[in-house]
């Protein structure tokens, strides 16, 4: 994608907007305020860290709000200082070297986006992250420019490997309260994926031209009237720093 991404630092890789086949079962693009809409995955819980710190989720059966002090998940500062637990082998942990390329992350082989044009819903659209740092580079400030870039990235990267980390047994027996219930790696993908599609990409998309997060044939998150604040609140509030990096020793 040369060209694209004069936002970061380094040469970006090289994408493209190439269609995969379409999928006949998908539901009606839903029409929703300014505010991320996304379907939860997960068990019912009376207060919830899995989706948004904005708005009230369905997650399961049951309408929940998001709750800010659940949704204090490790930060970028946590995860590059390698300090407590949170060393490399909570990175091992995760499954994610330190040294991973966040484009080799967050890329439409981990999560599935299509392409809207004038509330026409098409294909799946092939695409990989224009950043092409290191996640620790990420999370060390490696991004810049417009749009809150660094602000977001580094988020949606300690959010990634929060989720990885949870993922893959790393709570153990005394897990903290927000690693109950957290987003999974799918949904941080394809969340990301929106912001930088709509405010990333070079070119911009065309008036018209909006994106949609679909997991199992059904919309979970539409790009439209989404702001980059709404963007990075979400993300911060999933990797605030707030918890404890010592958790199981307390």
């Amino acid at each position: 994608m040369a060209d694209k991404m004069d936002v970061v630092k380094s040469e970006p890789n090289k994408e493209g907007y190439s269609l995969k086949s379409s999928q006949s079962a998908r539901r009606k693009l839903i029409k929703s305020s300014p505010l991320l809409l996304i379907l939860g995955n997960r068990p019912s819980f009376a207060a919830s860290c899995s989706i948004s710190g904005f708005m009230s989720v369905k997650v399961g059966t049951s309408l929940t709000t998001h709750d800010g002090s659940l949704c204090n998940g490790w930060s970028p500062g946590n995860w590059k200082n390698d300090r407590g637990q949170i060393t490399q082998t909570a990175w091992a942990q995760a499954g994610v070297a330190s040294s991973a390329s966040f484009s080799s992350l967050f890329n439409t082989g981990a999560a599935n986006i299509r392409k809207v044009t004038n509330g026409v819903v098409g294909d799946y659209v092939s695409y990989s992250s224009g950043i092409s740092f290191s996640m620790l580079q990420v999370m060390e400030g490696a991004v810049s420019g417009g749009n809150d870039a660094g602000n977001i990235v580094k988020h949606a990267a300690a959010t990634y490997l929060n989720a990885a980390f949870l993922a893959n047994g790393g709570g153990g027996t005394n897990p903290d309260p927000w690693m109950y219930n957290y987003i999974s790696t799918e949904d941080v993908v394809g969340l990301y994926l929106l912001y930088e599609l709509t405010y990333l990409a070079s070119p911009a998309p065309a008036p018209g031209v909006s994106y949609i997060y679909e997991r199992n044939g059904i919309t979970i998150a539409e790009s439209i009237n989404m702001s980059t604040s709404e963007y990075a609140s979400f993300f911060h509030s999933l990797s605030d720093g707030s918890g404890s990096d010592d958790w199981q020793n307390g």
